[in-house]
């Protein structure tokens, strides 16, 4: 099962008993290291997390009992009034740890470790927690594929007002025609098609209304899933920074996971840059390094800015590899010009870059 089949089939949302703990996991997957990715940035003072993800591991079981290792070990915060992009190619797991933290994994998962939303755990919170608690309310979704996520036989204008009398203490019917009408400007959704049905509407409306949907509750933390996806330039730029508005309201003590493939609007809006490879988390970096001077530690992470038509436009070389057959060291050394022999074991987490051959600090990208 690779990362977007695995979104899709949690789609409906998960049913009892469907995400397990697996607390083994962590132990049988190199969890015995001391982890220290995030800990640079705790210590120059950011602010308290809103999420805080400690070990975080899930595994696919197969028929056979063949596993898939979907999400390794993952350690990361978000802080108040932080954007925090996650980066990586397609099928390294981003989506699926996004699932992870609303539960809504398929039956055949397992999960391990913490995900911390306050003094909530995420991964051991039940279904009707998550329900009731979580969804909309704590955490905001802009999904990945937001025609799957809105209700066919309804307008967006009566989900709109739906999401708003159901998050906010508005009420009356013309009260709530205009907050969904808000709530329709400040993600740019046009006005004429609030009475579209979603089918009616072209990928990058869709992706809009899902947007409108998700910032109605002013939720705690807001999750967007490639929230650019099918948007030209300027809705882009508009997007990005309706979502970072969302973050930085006075006294709010929000904060935003952005997962994207898009590198113009993750340095647009990002504080912070996690980059996953196969699974892993293999950098953490302030964005603004990241994206200038010195730029990225990581080969792989320097691989995808020389990848973008306005820098060297290099691709990276091969491909990753399967998350169910995953190599014993470095799982990005076969695609690596800096490989050694050392990366046939696995590389050091302590610090802010999980490589053994990391670009020095000092580096200036030419």
């Amino acid at each position: 099962m690779n990362e977007t089949n695995a979104v899709r089939a949690a789609a409906a949302g998960r049913g009892d008993g469907s995400v397990a703990r697996a607390d083994a996991l962590a132990a049988g997957d190199a969890a015995a290291d001391v982890h220290a990715l995030d800990k640079a940035g705790a210590a120059a003072g950011r602010a308290a997390p809103v999420l805080a993800v400690r070990g975080l591991s899930v595994r696919f079981l197969m028929p056979g009992g063949r596993r898939i290792a979907a999400v390794t070990d993952a350690h990361f915060e978000v802080a108040a009034g932080e954007c925090l992009a996650l980066i990586g190619e397609s099928g390294c797991g981003k989506s699926v740890l996004a699932s992870a933290l609303l539960g809504l994994l398929p039956g055949n998962a397992q999960t391990a470790g913490q995900a911390l939303l306050g003094d909530l755990d995420l991964l051991s919170a039940d279904e009707r927690t998550l329900a009731r608690t979580v969804r909309g309310r704590l955490i905001g979704l802009v999904p990945q594929s937001p025609a799957a996520h809105l209700t066919p036989v309804r307008t967006i204008r009566s989900q709109l007002e739906e999401t708003v009398a159901a998050l906010t203490p508005v009420r009356g019917r013309d009260a709530l025609r205009a907050a969904a009408e808000a709530a329709a400007e400040r993600a740019a959704f046009p006005a004429g098609h609030l009475d579209r049905h979603p089918h009616e509407l072209s990928g990058g409306l869709a992706q809009r209304a899902a947007t409108a949907l998700a910032l109605v509750g002013d939720a705690p933390l807001l999750l967007a899933d490639e929230p650019t996806t099918g948007l030209d330039r300027d809705l882009v730029d508009r997007t990005v920074d309706e979502l970072r508005r969302h973050v930085d309201a006075d006294g709010t003590g929000r904060a935003l996971l952005m997962i994207t493939h898009d590198l113009a609007a993750a340095e647009r809006i990002a504080d912070r840059v996690a980059v996953m490879y196969a699974g892993r988390i293999v950098e953490l970096a302030d964005a603004a390094a990241f994206f200038g001077a010195p730029g990225p530690r990581h080969p792989y992470s320097r691989g995808l800015l020389d990848a973008l038509p306005d820098r060297a436009f290099t691709p990276i070389p091969g491909m990753p590899p399967e998350l169910g057959d995953l190599p014993g060291g470095c799982a990005f050394a076969a695609r690596c010009d800096r490989a050694t022999d050392v990366c046939a074991t696995p590389p050091p987490t302590a610090g802010t870059v999980a490589c053994h051959h990391p670009h020095a600090v000092e580096d200036v990208r030419a």
